[in-house]
């Protein structure tokens, strides 16, 4: 993996395993509240806590440290920055 995670709690890790789902990685910034689970000798990192966002049930939101962001609405559209791109392809902007 191309990036050193650490875990501080009753000890110190470092160089930890990262896992999500196929096709997306992130690296989570230092100071993020993360779950690590024991794998072997280390510990692995599953994920970090949700923040609460402008979303409801059954959509999806990928935001970056610098506040980029995609959404995939439940009614099918897509807003990417503030551009929303319907279901049927029209774009609008904030």
């Amino acid at each position: 993996m191309g990036a050193n995670f650490s875990v501080s709690g009753n000890a110190n890790y470092t160089m930890l395993s990262g896992f999500t789902p196929y096709g997306i990685t992130a690296y989570p910034p230092p100071g993020e509240n993360a779950i690590a689970v024991p794998v072997g000798d280390t510990f692995a990192i599953l994920g970090t806590e949700m923040r609460p966002q402008s979303i409801t049930h059954g959509e999806i939101m990928l935001r970056s440290s610098g506040n980029g962001y995609i959404k995939i609405g439940a009614d099918g559209t897509v807003t990417i920055n503030g551009a929303t791109i319907s279901p049927g392809g029209r774009v609008t902007s904030r």
